[in-house]
């Protein structure tokens, strides 16, 4: 007996896993990410298996948009959360898939009074053996495996979402530039009407009053510049963390400012926003959870069914050889899983209603950025007349100052002019590229192809972490 017991628990013993300690060492994982580079052989593999094509020229010679935003799909640790939920998603639905384990028990023991001649030893060896019904474990499993697609499209969407932050982030980096080096030419412009102005307060031909307001527009300029260079290191700053790498990083890397903003028609917007209503990993992410919560549903309507448990045993009594087929199961006559029922029930038309809610907040997120693209574009473009003519205008006045018919503070006021639109007109672009974005994100589509310029699709292959290519999903 003592043998037979110790192979049985040799035998449970066998395929155990075994504890391996993996503790977080906050220094070294600060140390990591300081160390990221856009120059790794790992990302050149990563960007150049998403590019279709072998890069030849590295390190590049310039990050853009597109680039920047397959390093964000590299680096970005969001997409390492989303990734470990899916894989405790997927873990969860090996652990609904195994079945109960039998149980054995041995109750040895001694009779006191016992005949003479008879052995006063017993033994009794039993087994449970459990048998689940009405389908419940393949309820488990087919609801495990939804809730694993529903954490496979959250990656999804996490994946969009960093596309999202890198392109607006991105936009708003170029247009901090853009105003930095606006606010500098207003400056160097400014300053040279407050010198010829002083040159003409030395001179005895303007008072001092005509020379104050330049003056002090020429400080309000100098403020407005500085907190501009401000704004760019900020900026700047968002950038890095939208792509998951530190700011002396991107610093130090060439980039390429150029930002893609295509023509759509209206039947166009009609065609994505019909494909979107279809295919947003959200919408199916919430279509996956209602499915989970039927199966849930369906699983406490299963267990009204009681599991039937074998239970043979073996009995020595006293030189007697006893065995015994026992069976057994519980008897639903006080409590019929009524409770746990109507909870499935509740939680099914709570996640029904969750998925009409997001529904209507993604046909009218839709709609309002469809809406706010195609007023900013007009508007974009309605005002390039408009920069055309002050363009113009300079250089009519610059002909003039040639040929001696106006002065040079009125060139350099019509040049401080022009800025002044400059500056409108880089708003405008700036926040026409920012609701050509938030149109793309929220049909969550490529709107037009254009490689160089634009911010690429998530990949198809998220589940493998890029950084780690030997991980398995």
């Amino acid at each position: 007996m003592k043998r037979a017991t110790v192979i049985l628990l040799a035998f449970s013993l066998v395929g155990c896993v075994h504890y391996a300690p993996q503790p977080i060492n906050a220094a070294k994982r600060a140390e990591d990410f300081e160390s990221r580079r856009l120059d790794g052989d790992g990302l050149r593999a990563f960007v150049g298996k998403n590019l279709g094509h072998t890069i030849t020229n590295w390190p590049a010679h310039y990050w853009n948009l597109e680039t920047l935003t397959l390093a964000a799909y590299y680096f970005h640790p969001s997409l390492d959360v989303a990734r470990a939920q899916w894989r405790v998603a997927e873990a969860t639905a090996i652990s609904a898939g195994a079945r109960p384990n039998p149980t054995v028990s041995f109750a040895p023991g001694l009779t006191a009074n016992s005949p003479a001649g008879v052995t006063p030893w017993l033994m009794a060896a039993g087994f449970d053996w459990p048998v689940e019904t009405a389908g419940k474990r393949g309820l488990r499993v087919t609801q495990a495996k939804q809730l694993a697609c529903v954490a496979r499209f959250n990656l999804v969407s996490t994946a969009w979402q960093v596309r999202a932050n890198a392109r607006d982030s991105l936009a708003a980096y170029r247009f901090a530039g853009n105003q930095s080096g606006t606010l500098d030419e207003k400056v160097g412009l400014q300053k040279q009407i407050v010198a010829k102005l002083e040159e003409r307060f030395k001179a005895g031909a303007i008072s001092l009053s005509e020379v104050t307001p330049s003056r002090v527009a020429l400080g309000k300029l100098e403020a407005e510049l500085g907190a501009a260079r401000e704004n760019e290191i900020a900026a700047a700053a968002r950038l890095a963390e939208a792509i998951g790498i530190s700011l002396r990083v991107l610093t130090n890397t060439p980039k390429e400012m150029t930002l893609y903003t295509p023509m759509l028609s209206a039947a166009q917007i009609a065609e994505a926003k019909k494909r979107a209503l279809l295919t947003r990993a959200d919408l199916l992410a919430a279509l996956a959870e209602y499915d989970a919560s039927e199966t849930a549903l369906r699983l406490e309507i299963a267990k009204q069914y009681p599991d039937v448990h074998f239970n043979p045993n073996y009995e020595y009594d006293q030189g007697a050889n006893k065995w015994r087929l026992g069976l057994s199961l519980e008897l639903p006559v006080l409590n019929r899983n009524k409770g746990p029922i109507a909870q499935a029930k509740a939680k099914r038309d709570e996640a029904a209603a969750k998925f009409t809610a997001l529904q209507a907040k993604v046909i009218s997120d839709i709609d309002a950025a469809a809406q706010s693209f195609q007023q900013l574009r007009r508007r974009y473009f309605e005002m390039i007349p408009a920069i055309n003519a002050e363009l113009g205008h300079e250089r009519a006045m610059e002909a003039q100052q040639r040929a001696g018919a106006v002065d040079a503070l009125d060139v350099l006021a019509v040049k401080l002019e022009r800025q002044n639109g400059a500056a409108l007109w880089d708003e405008a672009a700036y926040r026409h590229e920012v609701a050509f974005g938030q149109l793309e994100d929220a049909v969550q589509q490529l709107l037009e192809v254009r490689p160089e310029i634009i911010a690429p699709a998530p990949p198809t292959n998220l589940e493998i972490n890029p950084r780690e290519p030997k991980a398995k999903p």
